[in-house]
């Protein structure tokens, strides 16, 4: 019986641990898509809620989410003008 609940306890113990991963590579992830959006904000004279708008409608924030593994890798300087070329290519108007 001891082995058991043993058992439990390292599943347990184990499962939490990879909820943490997960939690901070998805928190990692946010955070990079902040910095992203409020790059992009400052480069175009936009306002937060503004470049978020914009991105989300010409696929920038998918962009970001499909290919954070590549991009995050980049300056942001470079993201943002990977943003700038996805929403272009996507009917956005700022270059």
């Amino acid at each position: 019986m001891a082995f058991e609940v043993n058992l439990t306890e390292n599943n347990y113990f184990c499962t939490n641990a990879k909820k943490m991963i997960m939690n901070k590579k998805l928190q990692n992830r946010i955070t990079y898509m902040i910095y992203c959006i409020n790059a992009f904000a400052e480069r175009y004279h936009l306002n937060s809620k503004q470049a978020f708008a914009y991105l989300n409608r010409f696929k920038g924030i998918a962009f970001l989410d499909e290919c954070y593994e590549a991009e995050h890798q980049l300056s942001l300087n470079d993201a943002v003008n990977d943003l700038t070329v996805i929403c272009k290519r996507n009917g956005g108007g700022l270059e």
